[in-house]
């Protein structure tokens, strides 16, 4: 009565750890690292898409130098955001050294080629610890 196959004990042991698993809550995890560095703020609480602007361009290629409302701009690496579209990252060619131009995307849609807005800038700290104003 008791002589069961070792596959029927294996699938009774399985399915108990299972039923076990899915029944144990897991432990509580403080997050206390930030997702985003403090040197970095929030450029818009409303961020939407019409900060958005479509840019006549044909193909991209790292290392091209663009112009964005006045500003000169070098193509960087491809990547493919989250919604599965081919973007590139654009880094700013400053003519003085200045953090006014922040990086920023460009990403190609059924319009064309839409440079987006960034979502946080760069605030350095001094030694102390304190934003620059």
């Amino acid at each position: 009565m008791f002589r069961k196959q070792p596959i029927e004990l294996a699938l009774l042991f399985l399915a108990t750890s299972l039923l076990a698993a899915c029944a144990t809550q897991p432990t509580q995890v403080k997050a206390d690292i930030p997702l985003v560095h403090s040197y970095y703020k929030q450029v818009s609480e409303q961020y939407n898409l019409q900060q958005a602007k479509i840019i006549p361009l044909e193909n991209p290629v790292t290392g091209q130098a663009i112009l964005i409302d006045q500003q000169r701009f070098e193509v960087g690496p491809e990547y493919f955001s989250a919604l599965g579209q081919l973007c590139f990252k654009l880094h700013p060619v400053y003519q003085q050294a200045s953090l006014s131009s922040p990086s920023r995307s460009i990403c190609k849609t059924d319009d064309g080629w839409m440079a987006l807005a960034p979502l946080v800038t760069f605030q350095p700290h001094n030694s102390d610890g304190f934003q620059q104003q």
